[in-house]
Formats: C-alpha cells, structure tokens, sequence
C-alpha cells in the first residue's frame, strides 16, 4: 500500500485511489454517473509524488508510456484494497480506447483465424502473447487524430535474438481494455531491414516494402492505407483488387480492418501481400 493512505480504511482507499484516476483524465473522458470523487489536494500531492518517486517518473513526464505505467500501479493499488462499491470498469474502458494502459493490463483475445494460421507463419501462442503483453515497442494509432470515428488500432513489435534473429509484428483491434489480435508476422532480420526503423508502424511498411503488392482502394491505387474512406463503387463488397500481373499460382491476399458502411468503406488498415513470396522466404529458415 502507498505510505500516503496507510491510515485509512480499503473503502476510503478505494475511492481516493478511484477519485486520482479520474482527476488524471481530461474532463472530456470522466463520464461517471457521480462526476470527479473530491480528493483533499494536499492527500492528492503526496499520493502522487509517492508514485512519482516509486516508479522513477519525472512529474513533468506526461507520455504515454508514463501515463500507462502510473495508471498501472493506481489499479494494482485498488486492486489490492478489495474494491467494492466504484465501479472502475468505466475507466479502465476508456483509458483502454485512449492507449493509456499499459499492455499487460489489457484483456487479449486472438481471432480463430488468426490462431489458426500461426503455424503457417512459423508463430507460437505464447510468442505472439508476449509480443503484446511484453512489447519492445508499440504504437497506438489513434483514430480521432484523423477526424473520424474509425477502428482503433495498435502495432506491437518484439525482436527475438539468436543465429537468425527475428521480430514479430502484431496488429490489434482496440476497444476499450479488449485489445483483439487480427494479424500477426514474423519478419526475419536477413530479409526485411530493419536497421533503419525506429517505430512499430515504420517496421509494418518496411515488411511490406518487400512482400506488399498495389491495390485499388476505390479510385486510388496503393501499397497501403491508413484510417481513410474510400467510396464503394457498385453494389460490390469488395474493398480493393489487385493491381498488376502475376505468375499462375502466385497467392496475393489483402489485409483490411474496415467497416461497410451505405457508400463507403471505412478503412482503419489496409494492404496487400504476396503469400507466395513471404512463404518461401520463411521456408529459408529451421
């Protein structure tokens, strides 16, 4: 327990530790039926600069990375009162959709099809949790910073050493504190360049700067595709086709998290990949 609150009840702990969570959130995102729980700001000072000083965080860091670690330890410091009676659900819902937990507090869920073409991607269960729950880097794409009310959606990224080193690559679906895995590679060192990346969305376009292929999207032709609207042209579903000639056999397949909508599709992601080549080149590797 924090030192601060050592001399107050579980309930009383419960609802200040509840009532600093909310106050950390801008007002847009408190939605509580009560609104903001008072908290004495003196007790609120102390509370937080005995945070502060327990996870080594400058009080003037306000990243995300931060923000997610200091939301983390007020839940375990609620948890480990026995909350009853505040309902946190609501707050760890929107800290979730914002990409302000930490990735381990996360609820994760893998699709069934992507659960079962791990093995054709030479993917273990527990590697790709571990990607996500453990991540040497993830990106939260936010949606609102486009203007619209797309999917949320996430990159993680994780780099196993060894003689043929590798990284994996997971993208989710973020709704609330769920985070859904829809797509998952493995991107071996000796064929996709990785030295000059820095940023888990940068190591997606750089794995399909060598198996993505072009596609229509609509009107527009393209090798990828972020957060856009793109208008549905007849009374077709499908999102895009294939741009180009290719050998008989070649397996092309295209990636999409998107919503259908009258006249349009809502792409929160989107790209194309030739299978055919990605899949020979794992073969390459034991």
């Amino acid at each position: 327990m924090l030192r601060a609150l050592k001399h107050f009840e579980p309930r009383e702990v419960q609802s200040i530790l509840a009532g600093i969570s909310a106050n950390l959130l801008p007002e847009s995102e408190v939605e509580l039926s009560s609104g903001r729980i008072p908290v004495d700001p003196n007790l609120n000072d102390r509370v937080m600069q005995e945070i502060y000083h327990r996870l080594d965080i400058n009080p003037e860091d306000e990243s995300a990375e931060a923000r997610g670690r200091i939301y983390g330890l007020l839940s375990r410091e609620m948890s480990d009162a026995v909350l009853t009676g505040v309902n946190l659900k609501p707050i760890k819902e929107r800290l979730g959709q914002r990409g302000d937990l930490r990735p381990d507090l996360y609820i994760m869920k893998v699709r069934r099809d992507v659960q079962e073409e791990l093995p054709l991607r030479k993917l273990k269960g527990y590697e790709v949790k571990a990607s996500v729950e453990r991540p040497d880097n993830y990106e939260h794409l936010l949606p609102e910073h486009f203007g619209k009310q797309y999917d949320a959606v996430s990159v993680y990224v994780k780099d196993f050493g060894g003689i043929d080193p590798y990284t994996i690559l997971v993208q989710t679906h973020r709704k609330g504190d769920v985070q859904t895995v829809f797509q998952a590679w493995k991107i071996y060192h000796s064929d996709v360049d990785l030295s000059s990346v820095h940023t888990p969305l940068e190591q997606l376009l750089a794995f399909i700067g060598v198996y993505g292929v072009p596609a229509r999207f609509g009107y527009e032709e393209s090798t990828f595709v972020l957060y856009q609207e793109v208008p549905r042209i007849g009374d077709t579903f499908n999102i895009a086709s294939f741009v180009g000639n290719y050998p008989n056999g070649t397996e092309l397949r295209l990636f999409a998290f998107f919503q259908v909508k009258q006249t349009s599709f809502e792409i929160a992601i989107g790209y194309a990949i030739n299978m055919s080549l990605y899949y020979a080149d794992l073969r390459k590797h034991k």
